[in-house]
């Protein structure tokens, strides 16, 4: 979506990047924000000031303002302020290569909020006093088109309120414009009254482009809270044969849209987990099995619904496994997207089955479907052919159709999952 913000371009670097395992890999210059002489008003090395006229330069801390946090890199970090009526500072440079509309990147920065920013008031021209600039904020990611002056926000956080560094990790997919520029800003959402408030940020990533050809490669999948102690409670049904908690997904009747039960969700951050269906978002058709099935969702933003669970065995490399379950595509699937708007989530996606080992979390795509185009319910048979050894996680992820070398809103209904079981040579 096209934002009518303002920024004025005060210093920008050019960066370098390299292409690495068929990746393209943007490197941020001082991607910690370094500098010898931390000062507020100040902006690091390679980096520009992007602001309205209203608003005030980046400062470089800690040590001042009475921020005392420490940096979760090196030696200093950038803090942003908000202020009232929509006054919001940011910081940014320019990319060597662009951030090229509809493709999808991955990105990570580590983020905070301080307790105490006092900063000077100033009234015409003489300093009145102080502030306190304590409030939440969030984090404004936009692309930047120099040649066109449009701009388009790739990523919004939900309020940035701890004192703790945290690392955020985003999909960035431009989807009006090619972006030569990237801007980090402070932010008010809806859930935020616009007033003083700050936001730290440190320890930029490199930007990563996920080709869509790339086999095997997971993009919403995000183990960083899975732990093998879920890995509890599953009982092994003998001969080998490993079967599924809930496989057709039933729930209590009487919870509204409840999450699926005995499965983890693994989306991304930030974002709906899948649906028990049928009975939300225009959703109405009947199971194959059972009371109930599931529902998953791919979005424009580049994240895609996914469910895994503990297996009770391991799964072997060179090992063949037989796995089966009913699929279909609902011809209504209405749900609010990240603009406000209820939209229609109805074009055909896929699904991709995944092995992890729970305690390296190496991954491995096991199978995926052709895109599923069909409203009646069908059968899927897969051989699944491991080949690395102590795969001890299941995953079953919504995909996008690879032909098509974009991100879209989907959806695909899953029910009556079989047991896993190995082939006898």
């Amino acid at each position: 979506m096209k934002h009518n913000y303002t920024y004025t371009l005060l210093a920008c670097a050019l960066i370098s990047s390299n292409f690495l395992f068929a990746q393209k890999i943007i490197t941020l210059a001082n991607p910690s924000f370094e500098s010898d002489a931390p000062n507020i008003n100040t902006t690091p090395t390679d980096w520009g000031s992007f602001a309205d006229e209203k608003s005030r330069y980046p400062d470089l801390l800690p040590g001042d303002y009475e921020v005392n946090a420490k940096p979760q890199d090196d030696k200093t970090f950038v803090g942003l302020c908000s202020r009232p009526y929509e006054i919001y500072e940011g910081i940014g440079q320019t990319l060597s290569q662009p951030l090229e509309k509809d493709s999808i990147y991955t990105f990570s920065i580590w983020l905070a909020h301080a307790s105490k920013y006092i900063v000077p008031s100033f009234k015409k021209g003489k300093q009145r006093g102080t502030k306190t600039c304590d409030g939440i904020t969030t984090l404004r990611i936009l692309g930047v088109n120099s040649k066109s002056r449009l701009n388009e926000v790739l990523v919004e956080t939900k309020p940035i309120d701890h004192d703790e560094w945290r690392k955020y990790t985003f999909r960035l997919n431009p989807q009006t414009i090619d972006c030569d520029q990237i801007i980090f800003s402070t932010g008010n959402t809806t859930e935020v009254v616009p007033y003083f408030g700050n936001l730290l940020i440190d320890n930029c990533s490199e930007i990563k482009m996920l080709h869509w050809g790339q086999p095997g490669y997971i993009v919403a999948l995000d183990f960083s809270s899975f732990t093998p102690s879920m890995a509890t409670e599953i009982a092994d049904s003998g001969a080998g044969q490993m079967l599924l908690k809930s496989p057709s997904f039933e729930q209590d009747i009487n919870e509204h849209h409840p999450d699926p039960k005995f499965w983890d969700d693994l989306g991304a951050k930030y974002q709906s987990p899948p649906d028990i269906q049928p009975g939300g978002y225009s959703v109405t058709k009947a199971p194959h099995h059972g009371r109930q099935y599931l529902g998953m969702v791919t979005r424009e933003n580049g994240t895609r619904e996914a469910v895994g669970q503990p297996l009770p065995k391991k799964m072997k490399a060179g090992v063949q496994y037989s796995f089966s379950v009913w699929l279909a595509i609902s011809s209504t699937y209405d749900s609010m997207t990240g603009s406000g708007y209820v939209e229609p989530f109805t074009s055909p996606i896929l699904l991709q089955i995944w092995g992890v080992n729970s305690k390296t979390f190496e991954k491995e795509l096991l199978a995926t479907s052709n895109p599923v185009d069909h409203e009646q319910w069908r059968q899927y048979d897969f051989t699944l052919s491991p080949t690395q050894d102590d795969l001890d996680y299941f995953v079953l992820e919504a995909g996008y159709d690879l032909a098509l070398k974009k991100s879209y809103r989907g959806n695909l209904l899953v029910d009556n999952c079989s047991s896993i079981l190995p082939i006898k040579n």
